[in-house]
């Protein structure tokens, strides 16, 4: 149980006031310290460059707030209200569990059973139960204890990633306790064989009678309530909860699907409903929706506050929303006033009809111009500038900020080139699930000199926040806000201390004394003597 803990929660042994301790240090030493590191190898290469070649490429001094002392301050990091069960998505993987009784008996083969659980030491270490995991709920727990139930009888074996021989592959829980609704997917292989060559069963017969049952024995009653070990918590309460859909998915490749691969509706909703802050949200069971809904709820209302300082004075405003997914960054700002405007963006379909059925939800059709639209987000940015500049040359000047909210692997170099250039954008706010990792060069780009290949007047961070939303893990979500750098502020950067310099070289330069030269006749009687 503890090597479980102590891979898929690491943090777990710590108390949470040390936890949000040791993560704020890893904010400054792994975020902000780098953030300045890499920033400053990017003016050494333009020196560098500029005395290859004077003529194509121009050395530029520091900014101003690079060699400001403490860098770029990190806030203290805002706890999640939440502490323990607090995901509402679980992805659990089906494999193989040993069971713990038979481990004592080193003369007797351990007893592997059909189940579905988290994979914490990878394939040859078989799935463990969820339910030594603080940050996992009890519904998600008491499922795995059902589907284990049904496996125990299935004629159908588990998927195995290995031989690829096998059907049932992964299940993926989505929960709402405020409306209390639950979705489960369950996604399997292809009943008549997938990738595997060596497949030579058919399972599609009994795969049609299976799905039934399965519907059966997941919707009929209410979940049950589970064992689970160690301390229990008040916020992972039980309380009555049924699976409101039921979706298969068929998967036949090596690998994961992507978000928007097809699924098989088979039982009760379409999708699952959540609410959060003042907005309600249609959520489908590919979409990305954020895991802590109470920490969320924190997370965005720092971004609504950091929208309203640029707009709250203007009477037009206009917000991007950078990989909006099902719209709740846009539409949240949108409620409480924060923008007039809303264009969100997103590669995702399925994810932009979510937004837009929200849109609809939330009763905010009526309200200005909100549109969700599925696309590269640089060319959407591209072509909706164009048009505020042609609407500010007739005196209707608006303010413009840019919300990005990316995957893990952060934002694609062609959307921060056009954010940089962008010349409307005067604000962005940077919403990373992976502060050490794909934020760093995402920032660096934004606020590095200007290039050839990223023009326009850079950016600063001035301001940045992490979240706790994943406790006992070691992840953290930062929000750092970006603001464009005028052209007073490039031009002098460097001035000031070289006056400063040039003052105090002034001061210690000592006092030249005249002194009387010898006549050479007198040096010449002297030696004689």
């Amino acid at each position: 149980d503890d090597q479980v803990r102590d891979k898929l929660t690491p943090l777990w042994k710590m108390s949470y006031e040390d936890q949000i301790e040791e993560k704020k240090l890893r904010m400054i030493k792994k975020c902000s310290i780098r953030v300045i590191k890499e920033i400053k190898k990017k003016f050494t290469s333009l020196a560098k460059e500029a005395k290859r070649n004077p003529k194509y490429c121009k050395a530029t001094e520091h900014y101003d707030w690079l060699t400001t002392k403490g860098g770029i301050e990190v806030l203290d990091i805002i706890p999640s209200p939440t502490k323990y069960g607090y995901r509402n998505k679980c992805e659990f993987t089906f494999g193989y569990r040993t069971l713990t009784e038979d481990n004592d008996d080193k003369d007797k083969e351990p007893t592997r059973i059909p189940s579905v659980g988290c994979m914490a030491g990878g394939w040859s270490g078989g799935v463990s139960r969820p339910h030594m995991c603080s940050n996992m709920p009890w519904e998600a727990c008491a499922l795995s204890e059902l589907m284990e139930t049904f496996l125990k009888e299935s004629p159908i074996p588990v998927y195995d990633n290995r031989s690829h021989v096998g059907l049932w592959r992964v299940m993926t829980i989505r929960t709402s306790r405020r409306t209390k609704e639950c979705m489960v997917v369950i996604q399997h292989a292809p009943p008549k064989g997938g990738e595997a060559k060596s497949q030579t069963e058919d399972y599609t017969d009994a795969f049609q009678t299976e799905k039934k049952r399965l519907v059966k024995l997941l919707t009929s009653k209410k979940l049950p309530k589970v064992q689970r070990p160690g301390e229990t918590s008040e916020e992972d309460s039980y309380y009555s909860l049924k699976v409101t859909s039921v979706f298969f998915q068929e998967y036949g490749g090596l690998s994961n699907p992507p978000p928007e691969y097809p699924v098989q509706h088979a039982h009760g909703k379409k999708h699952l409903t959540e609410i959060l802050g003042k907005c309600k949200f249609r959520i489908s069971p590919g979409a990305f929706f954020q895991v802590n809904t109470a920490c969320a709820e924190v997370l965005y209302q720092i971004v609504v506050d950091r929208v309203k300082e640029v707009t709250a004075n203007e009477k037009s405003s206009l917000l991007f929303d950078v990989c909006c997914g099902t719209g709740s960054i846009g539409l949240t700002c949108k409620k409480q006033g924060a923008v007039s405007n809303v264009i969100g963006v997103d590669i995702s379909q399925p994810a932009i009809d979510d937004a837009n059925a929200n849109v609809e939800l939330n009763k905010l059709h009526k309200s200005g111009d909100i549109r969700f639209i599925a696309s590269k987000a640089e060319d959407v940015m591209r072509g909706e500038t164009y048009e505020i500049t042609k609407e500010d040359n007739k005196n209707n000047k608006s303010a413009v900020v840019a919300v990005c909210d990316p995957a893990r692997d952060g934002l694609h170099p062609n959307v921060v080139r056009e954010l940089r250039g962008t010349e409307k954008i005067q604000r962005i706010v940077y919403v990373s699930c992976n502060p050490t990792g794909s934020l760093i060069p995402d920032a660096v780009i934004l606020c590095q000199p200007p290039t050839k290949r990223y023009p326009g007047l850079p950016f600063k961070p001035t301001y940045v926040q992490p979240v706790d939303m994943f406790p006992h893990t070691d992840h953290c979500e930062l929000v750092m806000v970006f603001d464009r750098l005028t052209e007073e502020e490039t031009e002098s950067s460097g001035k000031d201390k070289k006056d400063d310099d040039k003052k105090e070289s002034k001061k210690e330069e000592p006092k030249k004394t005249e002194t009387k030269k010898e006549d050479p006749k007198k040096k010449i009687s002297k030696k004689k003597k």
